[in-house]
C-alpha cells in the first residue's frame, strides 16, 4: 500500500483543499460564464465549454461529460463551427472509449481527422491519429496501432507538442508491454515520463509512473513497481484526480494478485472500485469486480465469490442499457433548454409581445421530448426486466455450481479418508508381515540348528558303536 510519505501528502492535500477548491471554482465559473454569454463569439463560447468539460468532468464524471459534450456538439452543428466540431468529436470519442464503445469512438476520430486535414491543422491530425491508434490497440491489432502512433509522433514533433509526444511515447510503450517486452516498454515509458516532468504535467507524470510500475510487475520486480505506484497515488491524491487514482489502484491490485496477497488485493480493488464509480469508468469497475471475485475465490469465501460474479454478470447486462440512459440524460438537457426558452417567452409576453408561433413550437418540442422520454423509459424498463430474468437464471446456475463444488469437496474428503484408511491398512499389513517374517526366520534357524544337532548326535552314536564292533572283531 502507499508508503509513509504518501500519508503526509494526504494530510497536506486535505489542509490545502479549501484553497484549491476556491481557485478551481473561480476558473470553473469563468469558463461557464463565457459559455453562457450570448454576446461573445460562438467560437470563444464553444472553446470555453469544451475546456470546461475536459478539465472538470472528463476525468471525474464521465457520464455528465458525455451529456454536456452532446449538448456542445448540437450547438456547434447549429453554428457550423468546423474546427470546434473536430475538437468535440475527439473528446466524444475519448469518452466513448471509457464506455467501451470502440466502434463509435473510431468513427468520431476518423471524422475529426478528415476535418483537420481539410483545415491543415497538423496538431489536430496528430491527436486524431493517436486516438485511432488507441482504437486499434483496444481490438488487439497491435501492428496497426503502432503504425498510427509512429505517424502521430512524427506530426507532433513538427509542431513541438510535448504533451502529445509524451502521450504517444507511452502508447508505444503499451504496445511492447502487450507483447511482454518489458524492457522496451520501460524505455518508452521513461522517455514519456521525462517529457512530462520537463513541463510539470502532473496527470501525464502520474500516467508515466503507473505505466512503469505495470512493466515492473510484468518482470516480477515488485519492490520497484511498488515505489513507482506509490508516487502515482500521491500525485493523484494531491491533484484530486479520480481517473489517476482509479488506474493506480488497479495496477496496485494487479501487483497483489500476482503475489497472491489476497487481503491487500481486496483493499486495493475496493479503492479502485470506489474511484471508478465516481467517474463512471465501466471498464475499471468490471476490473475491480474481477479482482474481488478472484480474491474471495482464493480465500474460499463462496458467498462473496458468487456476489462479485453476479455483479460482473449484471454489469454485462446493464451495459446494454447505457445508450438509453445517456439518451435520457440528453433529453433532460434539452428539456432544461426548452424551459429556459419558455421563461424568456413568458417575460416577453408580459411586456405585451405575442409570439404564438414560438409558443406553438415550444409545445411541440415539449410533446416530442416527452414522447421520446416515454419511449426510452419503456426501453429501459423492458431491458431491466430482461436483466432481472437473466440475473435470476445466472444466480440459480451459480448456486447449482456452488452445490456441485461442495459435493465435489465432500467427495474428495471421503476419498482422502478412504485413501488414508487404505494406507493405514497397508502399513499394518507391512508391519505384521515384517514381524511374522522375522519370527518365522528365527524359527527356521532354530529348527535347522535342532536338526543339525540331531544328525550330529546320531552320527556320533553310530561312529561310537562302529568303533566298538571294530575293536571286538580285532580282539
Amino acid at each position: 500500500m502507499p508508503s509513509f510519505n504518501t500519508y503526509y501528502s494526504r494530510i497536506i492535500y486535505f489542509l490545502l483543499l479549501p484553497l484549491l477548491s476556491f481557485s478551481q471554482s473561480q476558473s470553473k465559473a469563468s469558463l461557464l460564464g463565457v459559455w453562457h454569454n450570448n454576446k461573445l463569439l460562438d467560437t470563444a463560447r464553444a472553446t470555453a465549454y469544451h475546456n470546461y468539460i475536459s478539465k472538470y468532468y472528463f476525468e471525474n464524471k464521465t457520464d455528465s461529460a458525455y451529456a454536456m459534450t452532446l449538448e456542445l456538439l448540437d450547438f456547434i452543428n447549429a453554428k457550423a463551427l468546423r474546427e470546434q466540431k473536430a475538437d468535440v468529436l475527439l473528446l466524444l470519442g475519448r469518452i466513448e472509449h471509457v464506455f467501451g464503445e470502440n466502434s463509435k469512438a473510431s468513427n468520431h476520430f476518423g471524422t475529426s481527422l478528415k476535418i483537420y486535414e481539410d483545415l491543415k491543422n497538423v496538431r489536430g491530425q496528430a491527436n486524431a491519429i493517436n486516438n485511432l491508434g488507441v482504437s486499434y490497440r483496444k481490438v488487439y491489432n497491435l501492428d496497426e496501432a503502432k503504425k498510427y502512433y509512429e505517424r502521430s509522433i512524427a506530426l507532433a514533433e513538427t509542431v513541438r507538442d510535448t504533451v502529445l509526444m509524451a502521450q504517444v511515447l507511452a502508447n508505444i510503450g503499451n504496445i511492447y508491454g502487450w507483447r511482454y517486452k518489458s524492457d522496451d516498454a520501460i524505455s518508452y515509458y521513461e522517455k514519456s515520463l521525462k517529457l512530462s516532468r520537463a513541463i510539470n504535467h502532473k496527470q501525464k507524470i502520474a500516467l508515466g509512473l503507473i505505466n512503469i510500475s505495470n512493466a515492473y510487475i510484468q518482470k516480477k520486480e515488485f519492490p520497484l513497481a511498488n515505489r513507482y505506484i506509490n508516487e502515482a497515488v500521491s500525485i493523484g491524491e494531491s491533484e484530486g484526480n479520480y481517473n489517476t487514482l482509479t488506474h493506480a489502484y488497479s495496477v496496485l491490485a494487479m501487483m497483489y494478485y500476482k503475489q497472491k496477497r489476497y487481503d491487500e488485493l481486496i483493499e486495493a480493488a475496493n479503492q479502485c472500485l470506489f474511484y471508478a464509480e465516481k467517474i463512471s469508468n465501466h471498464e475499471m469497475i468490471d476490473g475491480a469486480y474481477f479482482f474481488l471475485f478472484q480474491a474471495y475465490k482464493a480465500k474460499r469465501d463462496f458467498d462473496l465469490t458468487i456476489k462479485y460474479q453476479d455483479l460482473r454478470l449484471d454489469r454485462r447486462t446493464t451495459i446494454d442499457d447505457i445508450h438509453a440512459v445517456q439518451a435520457l440524460e440528453k433529453i433532460k438537457i434539452d428539456n432544461h433548454r426548452t424551459k429556459d426558452s419558455l421563461v424568456n417567452i413568458n417575460k416577453t409576453l408580459k411586456l405585451g409581445l405575442k409570439h404564438e408561433n414560438e409558443k406553438t413550437n415550444l409545445v411541440l418540442a415539449w410533446g416530442g421530448s416527452l414522447s421520446a422520454l416515454s419511449i426510452l423509459t419503456f426501453v429501459v424498463f423492458r431491458n431491466s426486466k430482461h436483466k432481472q430474468r437473466k440475473s435470476q437464471q445466472e444466480r440459480e446456475q451459480q448456486i447449482a455450481e456452488k452445490e456441485k463444488l461442495l459435493k465435489e469437496l465432500e467427495l474428495s474428503t471421503i476419498n482422502a479418508m478412504i485413501k488414508g484408511q487404505e494406507m493405514e491398512r497397508q502399513r499394518l499389513a507391512s508391519d505384521l508381515h515384517d514381524s511374522v517374517g522375522a519370527t518365522l526366520a528365527a524359527a527356521k534357524l532354530q529348527f535347522e540348528y535342532f536338526v543339525k544337532q540331531q544328525v550330529m548326535s546320531h552320527d556320533s552314536e553310530y561312529l561310537t558303536k562302529k568303533n566298538q564292533y571294530t575293536i571286538r572283531y580285532r580282539l
